[in-house]
């Protein structure tokens, strides 16, 4: 067909657009004058805009439209060469650019629409995809008109093609991905959607069809054809209504929220939510929580707004328990009870992924649990007396007891038994608060004493012996005896159990090995952590193979580990491993990547190599800041890394930046109770007293320190940071006999916990010899700042910021020796 008939075939579609349906067949006939293959042009452009329920474009999908539908042959500048889809408002067509030479989608506005509000919203798509900058969101490249054989110029926008897309679900389907790929996936589309509403765009109608996903695998959302601004925009174009003037809907029934429907003029960003939640529901079942295809548009809107969707775990079993409340509370009718925004969305998937706690709770936990104790009584008796003990810190021997009672169950039933089992044992596991145990053990050890007093027959027990013993239990750490009690009763007689109980179920055994290996860490004992992470690694990388998400994540928590204990050297090679693995099987900007460049660039601050660490770390912000956002978890710890490489290297000026800012975002997302927020703080007092300014540092070291010791004890890794922060500031204001007594606790609980050649062990003991050397004591200052620099030189070298340090107290000691009189 010529370019002048193909002009013909679109100008009759565009106009048969608008002829009745009674009378479209004989004005076709007429209008082509009895050209049967014009007609036929025409009949098959018509049945690609009718396609699916879309009442608006279909996607840009970049291939050849099957209709052979005929195109101009150039619009503008642009060469076509094919047609990607069409509706009712525009045309989307494969384009050639000359210069620069490249394909693009070019979307050009069907005649005839240019007196209608169509014209508004056309030019408000080109106006949002402008304002839109994210690696999730397809490209605008240029906007423009062009004469196309009609007496008035067609408006149109050229926008990045998508190479090889497939829609966001057909995506998943062929390529077979693993749900937690497809979860992955989504999270970084909920980037994408937050993007949007971050610059005040609300997309109204996000569904598969408008997510492409390339042969790259990176997903792009396009067509906000109904977009709309969270505030009036000139023109009134962010009160657009979503009817048109016969009172059809416009947008998707089949992703259209309950308040798009019925109130439209008054929806907000949930509305989007809600639409996400269809789709993850679609991408998880692989159905439609609601297929309205069928459906007339009134009684869609009434299973919209009235009918509940069967719960995702009924079409798949892995949905159970915290995805499926993750997808009801993201598809809730009410607005209210959905998530705020598309991030929290994105934040409670990647707790899934992680096995955290999420927001969602799932409102038929109790019926699941309900009837797993109906069908396995023993074992669940054996179960509570686990939360029992964990409470109480006695064993959780017995649970591992009755798992011979399961062996006679049917072997389908066994594996759904343990799953929930696995995962009941995980939420006791994360839910361990030794903070709120230790309280417990306080106020019960001071009312039996308080008893005992009063039931004494003797004046020795009097009340004012009660209050000099409360005195002194109040120096008592009893979080420290928390965590103690519940590592030797508890803890460490599960993890002789997980073996033996497990043997025959190794991908069930790496799990547990992992979680408890998590919980260990979270508890600052990291020693009991490292053979159960290296048990589960190496039994994944058996059974899974190295590139497998599960080994990656073992090998990954090893590094990290590592790391932690000082020993960089082994941790390297692993964290170089485990980056490299997955930049190659995720992409550079997966947040598993990034999170594993964040740890590679800390390993290398603690190895001394600052300039690295400050280009690792800062590669990882950025990466974050532009898939996360500026208040992501992730983006957030990456920024406090970055702060401590720049106070490493005395860059004060930009390590305050960071810190200030982390501590804001932190306060203002988590709350002044977080212990997030509480750690940042004292990153920052120590900052600012490194700075001089000692009396405005005081008030935030101390409080982050007495938080630290009330939630994680005194031997958690973390609170020995805070130990010595304060410790420091003591020293350098001249309080030396509080600056000692710091050091000494700090040393002691580094060496329980992190061993007595680990970097921090070794600076603690050298600060100790320089208050030692301030105070007078040269003796003992020299027996702990000798073995201190000989094993700093031996495993880090001479130039070492740690070695430097100790040689230059090592020399201030000497020195004032040499001249004493």
């Amino acid at each position: 067909m010529n370019a002048d008939r193909a002009r013909r075939a679109h100008a009759i579609f565009t106009a048969a657009l608008d002829w009745p349906n009674s009378e479209r067949e004989a004005r076709i006939s007429e209008a082509c004058g009895g050209d049967d293959g014009l007609a036929s042009r025409v009949r098959k452009l018509l049945a690609a805009s009718d396609r699916g329920t879309d009442f608006l474009e279909s996607p840009a999908l970049a291939g050849r439209n099957s209709t052979g539908a005929p195109w101009p042959d150039a619009v503008g500048d642009y060469l076509v060469v094919g047609v990607l889809g069409a509706g009712g408002m525009a045309t989307v067509y494969e384009a050639v650019q000359e210069n620069p030479n490249r394909r693009v989608a070019l979307k050009v506005m069907r005649a005839g629409m240019s007196h209608t509000d169509a014209l508004l919203r056309f030019r408000l798509e080109a106006e949002t995809l402008a304002r839109l900058q994210h690696p999730g969101i397809a490209q605008i490249y240029e906007a423009g008109s062009a004469m196309l054989g009609q007496n008035t110029p067609s408006p149109f926008f050229a926008m990045e093609l998508v190479k090889d897309a497939l829609t966001f679900t057909e995506y998943a389907r062929r390529h077979a991905l693993p749900l937690r790929r497809r979860l992955e996936m989504f999270a970084s589309l909920c980037d994408a959607v937050l993007h949007g509403h971050q610059h005040g765009i609300i997309h109204r109608d996000l569904k598969p069809a408008n997510v492409l996903v390339g042969a790259d695998g990176l997903a792009k959302v396009i067509d906000f054809g109904i977009a709309r601004a969270t505030e009036q925009a000139p023109g009134g174009a962010s009160t657009l209504t979503l009817y048109n003037d016969s009172r059809k809907l416009i947008g998707t029934l089949n992703y259209m929220s309950p308040e798009q429907c019925l109130r439209p003029e008054h929806i907000d960003i949930r509305a989007d939510v809600y639409a996400l939640g269809v789709m993850l529901y679609e991408l998880v079942t692989d159905r439609l929580p609601h297929d309205l295809s069928a459906c007339s548009i009134p009684e869609a809107v009434r299973v919209i707004t009235s009918d509940d969707a069967p719960r995702a775990s009924a079409l798949c079993h892995e949905a159970a328990g915290d995805l499926d409340a993750i997808i009801a509370k993201a598809m809730s009718k009410d607005p209210e009870q959905r998530y705020a925004g598309a991030d929290a969305l994105a934040a409670d998937v990647r707790r899934w992924l992680d096995h955290l706690p999420v927001e969602a709770r799932p409102a038929s936990t109790m019926d699941q649990m309900r009837k797993f104790v109906r069908r396995n009584r023993w074992l669940a008796a054996s179960i509570a007396a686990l939360a029992l003990s964990l409470v109480a810190g006695t064993t959780v021997a017995t649970w591992f007891a009755y798992r011979a009672s399961v062996a006679r169950d049917k072997a389908l039933q066994r594996e759904r038994d343990l799953a929930v089992a696995s995962e009941f044992q995980e939420s006791l596991l994360r839910d361990i608060d030794v903070a709120a145990m230790g309280d417990q053990l306080r106020s019960a050890f001071k009312e039996s004493i308080r008893r005992a007093v009063a039931a004494a027959p003797t004046a020795s027990e009097s009340p004012e012996s009660l209050d000099a013993f409360n005195r002194l239990t109040d120096r008592v750490n009893f979080t420290a005896l928390a965590i103690r009690s519940i590592r030797d009763s508890v803890l460490k007689r599960y993890a002789d159990s997980i073996d033996s109980q497990f043997a025959e179920q190794p991908a069930l055994r790496s799990r547990l090995q992992q979680q408890l290996a998590s919980t260990f860490n979270s508890l600052g004992l990291h020693a009991d952590a490292e053979p159960l992470v290296r048990s589960a690694l190496e039994t994944r990388r058996a059974a899974l193979g190295p590139d497998h998400e599960d080994t990656l994540l073992s090998l990954h928590s090893l590094g990290a580990l590592l790391s932690t204990l000082g020993r960089f050297d082994e941790a390297l090679p692993i964290l170089r491993e485990v980056y490299e693995r997955r930049a190659r099987a995720l992409g550079p900007d997966d947040v598993a990547t990034l999170r594993s460049g964040t740890s590679l660039g800390m390993l290398h601050r603690g190895r001394g190599d600052l300039e690295e660490a400050q280009r690792i770390l800062g590669d990882v912000l950025a990466a974050q800041r532009r898939t996360l956002g500026d208040d992501a978890s992730d983006t957030l710890r990456t920024l406090n890394n970055m702060g401590v490489v720049f106070a490493t290297q005395e860059k004060y000026d930009e390590a305050e930046a960071c810190w200030r800012e982390l501590v804001e975002r932190r306060r203002r997302t988590l709350g002044e109770d977080d212990p997030s927020y509480l750690s940042s703080l004292g990153n920052l007092g120590a900052l600012i007293q490194a700075r001089g300014r000692f009396a405005e540092a005081r008030p935030m070291l101390a409080q982050a320190l007495a938080a630290d010791r009330r939630r994680r004890g005194d031997l958690h890794a973390d609170t020995l940071v805070s130990m010595a922060q304060l410790a420091s500031l003591f020293q350098e204001s001249g309080e030396l006999a509080e600056a000692e007594s710091l050091w000494r606790e700090c040393l002691q609980g580094r060496v329980t916990t992190l061993g007595a050649e680990s970097p921090a062990t070794l600076r603690t003991q050298s600060a100790l010899a320089d208050v030692l050397h301030s105070r007078g004591n040269d003796g003992e200052a020299l027996k702990l700042l000798q073995p201190a620099l000989d094993a700093q030189r031996r495993l880090f070298g001479d130039q070492h910021p740690d070695t430097i340090d100790s040689l230059k107290r090592m020399r201030a000691i000497k020195g004032s020796q040499t001249h004493s009189p």
